[in-house]
């Protein structure tokens, strides 16, 4: 490399078919990166193309996808299977070379890595392999990696807050053998290593001067993501630190998480007020609203249904969970369910001694407890823990 080259790094697409609420947005984004892509020297995609072989199968989504990684031709894009292209890292995956996807796209599926070279630059990827470490993976690479850029997808084990995002509870995903210690990368040599299968955009500094990152889900997949979506411009130029710059997604969405309190005798309530929410959501916001609490299973479950049927036609859709406790209406005709909570609290508040306004944010504690907003718990407790300190 004899003077600066620039790409576009992002992962985790996740196209799923057209048919499906999500597929032509999703899509869409990809369409914007290919287009930023144009301008630069390649795009890097590290895993995840696909949410599932199934979707890879899908006529329609790769004469689609063909037509729109043409956006950036004759720019190369380098692809890497992740583990929901391939689930369990093993076996045939869509991008083992099956599949047309145009003469400009490069799918680097060859274990233990593939290289290919742009601008004089050398580019391994390695695709998510189960039954090897990821320092396995990394020690295979050859000597002249050093310098160049590797593309993984995995778990970079060393980043506090991150680990938490490479599987989601909500719904589960193989997350394999793939996971990346800091000394490993370190040992390598690599310029930049372009990580996919963590949805949330990260970058971190390794001995030496190498970068490695995240790009995040370029749309929101899960409920978690909450971050503005971006590609990540990636820039090597000899004798210099790797530049990484975040590029805003217009097209993108992202999450965002919202609880409502439901509480006996009040679900309708509860249900209008989770419509104003998700109504009161930006175009670019996926709402993921939670009903907390507890109440009659059967309406609570009604109103899911028809918070659904509802904004069914929403782009992005909205998410609606229940997380309240389901009662029978046998059970809410029975004397002292919350009325026993308020009196014991009332009670409290009227002991001898007692710190009414104490009584009054522990009471306030409970319910926050009930709706998961803990957020507005740490504040609460934060004031009680100052109050008694100034005394």
């Amino acid at each position: 490399m004899q003077e600066a080259m620039r790409f576009l790094h992002t992962a985790d697409v996740h196209l799923v078919a057209l048919a499906d609420p999500d597929g032509r947005r999703r899509l869409a984004v990809l369409r914007e990166i290919c287009r930023a892509a144009a301008g630069q020297d390649a795009l890097v995609i590290a895993g995840d193309l696909f949410h599932s072989p199934a979707a890879a199968q899908d006529a329609g989504l790769r004469a689609a996808l063909k037509e729109v990684l043409a956006e950036c031709s004759p720019k190369p894009v380098l692809v890497i299977p992740g583990n929901h292209d391939r689930p369990g890292g093993r076996g045939p995956h869509p991008l083992d070379g099956r599949f047309d996807l145009g003469g400009h796209v490069r799918q680097l599926g060859q274990e233990p890595y593939e290289e290919s070279s742009v601008e004089g630059v050398g580019f391994y990827g390695i695709p998510f392999q189960a039954g090897l470490s990821g320092g396995d993976l990394l020690r295979g690479l050859p000597a002249r990696v050093r310098g160049g850029v590797v593309i993984l997808h995995g778990t970079a084990a060393d980043r506090d807050g991150l680990a938490m995002y490479a599987s989601d509870p909500e719904g589960a995903e193989e997350e394999g053998d793939s996971v990346f210690m800091d000394a490993d990368l370190e040992a390598v040599g690599a310029a930049y290593f372009a990580f996919g299968h963590i949805h949330k955009p990260e970058t971190w500094t390794l001995k030496g001067g190498s970068a490695a990152a995240y790009p995040g889900s370029p749309d929101a997949v899960t409920v978690k993501e909450e971050d503005p979506r971006c590609v990540l411009e990636v820039e090597l130029e000899p004798g210099a630190a790797p530049a990484v710059r975040r590029l805003p997604l217009s097209r993108a969405c992202r999450s965002r998480r919202l609880s409502v309190l439901v509480a006996p005798g009040a679900e309708a309530e509860a249900l209008a007020e989770a419509e104003g929410l998700i109504k009161a959501q930006p175009p670019d916001v996926r709402p993921a609203v939670y009903l907390r609490g507890l109440g009659s299973g059967r309406l609570i479950e009604e109103g899911k249904r028809g918070l659904e049927a509802l904004f069914a036609g929403r782009d992005p859709r909205p998410v609606v969970k229940v997380r309240a406790d389901a009662l029978g209406d046998s059970e809410l005709a029975a004397p002292g369910l919350l009325k026993d909570f308020v009196d014991d609290m009332r009670s409290a508040a009227r002991a001898p001694g007692a710190d009414g306004e104490l009584a009054a944010k522990t009471a306030l504690l409970g319910w926050l407890a009930l709706r998961g907003d803990e957020d507005r718990i740490d504040e609460i407790l934060e004031q009680i823990g100052g109050g008694h300190e100034a005394r």
